[in-house]
């Protein structure tokens, strides 16, 4: 449950807690106990959500839902414009738990529905769907588009809605569809689950898109996702940021126990994804990474944690699909200069990042750059790889990571022949019997200025293949604590601090060993930036 809900429930000991009706602003309330024949005031609410859809709501208003209300059917909010002075705001009034709203087999559309809104706060809600059947189900669905286009399939003029924030709210159960057997590939399954937003026609777009604090669980088959917008998804196209979605923000969610992935975005044009917490994911499809980026530009991905992606074979009668996607990361189809740093990724089915940026399997002239910084993995399992360059691309930096292997590491880095990549001031510490480098050919591919090494009992195949005599140690990197325990014991981002803190004299914190490198002000502890190897340095 999220935090905003755990508060409430302490309210009734707290008077300050309690508005009486002059303390809230001007609005409408709703209470699913109230009588029928209601007109919205506080003493006289409405008890049927329905009633929002015929409300003229001016800026600055609010919908007040009461706690413990048990509301059935669909919230939509459609063409409401607040001002950023003056935003409107959807929220819960009164004691008690959030108000829920149950789509009850809703399909088609979202519990919670946003249709072409600017300025517009939504939180402190528990939204579901109580059916347990597959179907074309949301959690919250935002559409953008312009009302004038015709039914003809062109789009018309790109409108541009402002300002959206969805915090605070708990979403689960929701059904969408899995379509497990092809391993959640058809595009249906993609558009189903936790929260969706999206351009119908093609004619809208969102500029200043928050979703923070929310909370999305037991969600069919993605947990948060975006997809196309007006005009092209290239982000190679001249007039990408004309179209594509601007601002977004996706922070400080809990994501977990989801069908596919926990999150994965589309069409954005800079944007942040951080501070999410996201496991137990590929939970009911067998496949699929964690957080995705596909047809974006500049996108950063940071201080998020990600474990327990249970990608595996998928065993269905009549599917042919192997193992596939099990990372934390992955900067998938067109993903153009995207950044991923200080994430913490553990025990998860194949690791760290995966690189699928490549447009086709032959387009060796892709631009797709990603830059892999400052992120620690422990305990990942390695299957396919910690790190695992697949696709094409013009280059892959991957640099100052620190990778901690379990007993059961298979590849720690694995590429495919012929792929650009340069890995380097990286720290690798190796507790498995059995694991193994694959770089490829290397004839795009460079490893440098790496410090690797396997504890007693424990060895790496093709060592060789990224060792460099001159550059390259296999010392001891003298982590502070030696990593074991549970996967609960490595839970939280207060133990990622522990398994990449360094002794004193380390070996990684001699700055001779390591290539000095530009637009890094901390490490992955917060630390001020010195040439080191590895994500921490001290």
């Amino acid at each position: 449950m999220c935090l905003a809900a755990c508060i409430a429930l302490l309210c009734p000991v707290l008077p300050s807690c309690v508005k009486t009706a002059e303390e809230y602003g001007e609005g409408y309330f709703f209470d699913s106990s109230a009588a029928d024949g209601g007109d919205g005031s506080y003493s006289h609410p409405f008890n049927n959500i329905s009633a929002a859809e015929s409300l003229d709501i001016a800026a600055g208003e609010s919908l007040y839902l009461k706690r413990g209300s048990n509301f059935v059917g669909s919230l939509r909010l459609i063409g409401l414009a607040g001002t950023e002075e003056e935003p409107i705001t959807v929220t819960a009034y009164g004691e008690g738990e959030d108000p829920k709203i149950d789509g009850d087999g809703l399909e088609g559309s979202g519990v919670v529905y946003i249709e072409n809104c600017s300025n517009l706060i939504v939180e402190n809600l528990d939204i579901f769907d109580s059916v347990t059947t597959e179907g074309d189900r949301r959690g919250i669905l935002l559409d953008a588009t312009n009302p004038d286009n015709e039914d003809d399939g062109e789009a018309g003029e790109i409108i541009t809605y402002s300002n959206i924030t969805i915090r605070n709210c708990y979403i689960h159960d929701i059904k969408g569809y899995l379509d497990a057997i092809n391993n959640g590939m058809d595009w249906a399954s993609k558009m189903t689950g936790g929260i969706q937003f999206w351009s119908t026609d093609g004619g809208g777009r969102y500029d200043g898109l928050t979703i923070t604090g929310c909370e999305i669980y037991n969600a069919d088959n993605v947990g948060i996702s975006s997809n196309r917008s007006n005009g092209s998804s290239n982000p190679y196209d001249e007039d990408f940021a004309d179209h594509a979605y601007l601002n977004v923000e996706i922070s400080h969610n809990e994501i977990h126990n989801i069908g596919k992935n926990a999150i994965f975005v589309r069409n954005l044009y800079g944007g942040v994804i951080e501070y999410n917490v996201v496991h137990d994911t590929s939970v009911r499809c067998y496949t699929g990474n964690s957080i995705v980026t596909r047809n974006v530009d500049g996108t950063v991905i940071q201080y998020n944690e990600g474990y327990n992606n249970m990608a595996r074979k998928n065993d269905m009668p009549g599917s042919n699909k192997g193992l596939m996607d099990g990372c934390m990361l992955d900067a998938d189809l067109q993903s153009r200069n995207t950044i991923w740093q200080y994430n913490y990724s553990h025990d998860n089915s194949f690791g760290l990042f995966l690189n699928c940026t490549g447009s086709s399997g032959s387009d060796k002239d892709s631009k797709d750059v990603a830059i892999v910084r400052y992120n620690l993995s422990v305990c990942d399992k390695g299957n396919k790889g910690v790190i695992y360059i697949n696709y094409y691309s013009s280059g892959i930096e991957v640099y100052n990571n620190t990778i901690i292997t379990g007993a059961d590491t298979k590849y720690i880095f694995q590429a495919n022949d012929s792929r650009a990549y340069h890995f380097y001031n990286n720290v690798v510490c190796n507790f498995s019997a059995d694991a193994r480098f694959d770089m490829g050919d290397m004839k795009l591919g460079s490893a440098d200025h790496n410090l690797v090494y396997s504890v007693d009992g424990a060895s790496i195949k093709n060592l060789e293949q990224i060792l460099d005599s001159n550059t390259s140690l296999t010392l001891n990197p003298k982590l502070e604590n030696v990593i074991g325990g549970t996967l609960e014991s490595r839970i939280g981002m207060e133990n990622a601090l522990l398994f990449c803190s360094l002794l004193p004299d380390s070996p990684a914190l001699d700055g001779r060993y390591a290539v000095p490198v530009e637009g890094i002000e901390y490490d992955f502890c917060g630390n001020e930036y010195r040439p080191s190897l590895g994500c921490y340095c001290g």
